[in-house]
């Protein structure tokens, strides 16, 4: 699945170019797609996804580690299901932006992939 080096879109096989980015797509993001962006005063980007369930699942696991998080995305949450390619980016406060990368990190190293048994 080609990526939009700029803002980590999954687009679908045979999209050339971001449609937001306008740059011209990758076939895979570096390894670091967490960055820091400052949104608002205090506010950081610790992670970004076009996934809302993704994204919903993300700011809980968070707000239940005592981290407030805060999801920002480019359109209107209705209609998320429908265009798969809407950015969705999460936010902390930047007094919380290490615990944050370090526990989506950990998060992320601790999954693992369930398949059916045969």
């Amino acid at each position: 699945m080609p990526y939009c080096p700029e803002c980590n879109v999954e687009y679908t096989v045979g999209v050339e170019k971001c449609s937001d980015c306008e740059v011209s797509l990758v076939e895979h993001l570096a390894d670091e797609v967490m960055i820091e962006v400052p949104m608002e005063e205090g506010l950081c980007q610790v992670y970004c996804t076009n996934n809302l369930i993704e994204a919903e699942m993300i700011v809980s696991n968070l707000e239940t580690a005592g981290i407030e998080a805060f999801i920002m995305d480019q359109q209107d949450r209705a209609n998320t299901f429908l265009n798969s390619e809407n950015l969705i980016k999460i936010f902390v406060d930047e007094k919380d932006y290490d615990s944050a990368v370090e526990y989506i990190e950990e998060s992320n190293t601790n999954t693992t992939e369930v398949t059916p048994d045969t």
